[in-house]
């Protein structure tokens, strides 16, 4: 049976090389022929060294109607250039644009990867609503949903985004093999050395935009909580 032509469809190069890389090789090793379609910047060579084919189409991260436009009969050029058989969409941006774009270029699936809704319980309830409906615009296009998060699963049904049948819980994907300390040959010991943290400290880290909806609040809270818990430490 022949591969399928599948299209992985982000807003920046960075979210290609950084977070999809892996995803596409593994594609590829399956044998379907995989192409990404994304913004241009500094990782889209590194994107063609490793084999990945590239097609660049600029998207906006923020809202910009006219360049919005753009991009969209950007894509649907693409689209129907290529003839995929899959269009798969991450990040807001691709995934308010794409999957539109794939049904215009009569695309026959088209799955949405949900990195992290939009909206939580804790916004008011205009703005919840106002990043609700880009969601849901998402939703009605696609196929199917994935989610990197089950919590994100109830948010999206209890809301009224999707169905049940329509969103699938699918992980983050990464491998926790080459964090493990037998991967880093003696480079966690300097570091942490350089940092004037001993090989016996707990240390924990975090990565993300200093906003609220990135939970650094309840990691705060988290983090109190241990230390008092456990003052040996």
């Amino acid at each position: 049976m022949p591969g399928l032509k599948i299209a992985q469809v982000s807003t920046t190069d960075m979210a290609m090389r950084v977070l999809l890389m892996d995803q596409i090789k593994s594609l590829q090793q399956q044998g379907h022929e995989v192409m990404a379609v994304c913004g241009s910047g500094p990782w889209l060579e590194s994107l063609r060294r490793e084999g990945i084919p590239v097609e660049v189409v600029e998207m906006a991260r923020e809202l910009s109607p006219f360049r919005d436009l753009v991009s969209f009969y950007a894509l649907v050029r693409c689209f129907r250039k290529y003839r995929f058989d899959v269009i798969h969409t991450h990040t807001p941006k691709a995934g308010l644009l794409g999957p539109i774009a794939a049904k215009v270029a009569r695309v026959p699936v088209v799955v949405h990867t949900v990195h992290g809704l939009l909206f939580h319980d804790r916004m008011p309830l205009w703005k919840r609503w106002l990043f609700w409906l880009p969601e849901k615009i998402t939703a009605a296009f696609s196929d199917f949903l994935l989610s990197q998060s089950t919590e994100d699963l109830a948010a999206a049904t209890k809301s009224g985004l999707c169905s049940t049948t329509k969103i699938k819980y699918l992980g983050n994907g990464i491998d926790l093999a080459k964090f493990s300390s037998c991967h880093l040959n003696g480079s966690r010991h300097f570091t942490r050395m350089e940092m004037g943290i001993s090989d016996t400290d707990i240390v924990i880290g975090s990565v993300g935009r200093l906003v609220y909806e990135k939970g650094f609040a309840e990691l705060f809270a988290a983090a109190a909580e241990l230390v008092e818990r456990h003052k040996s430490w």
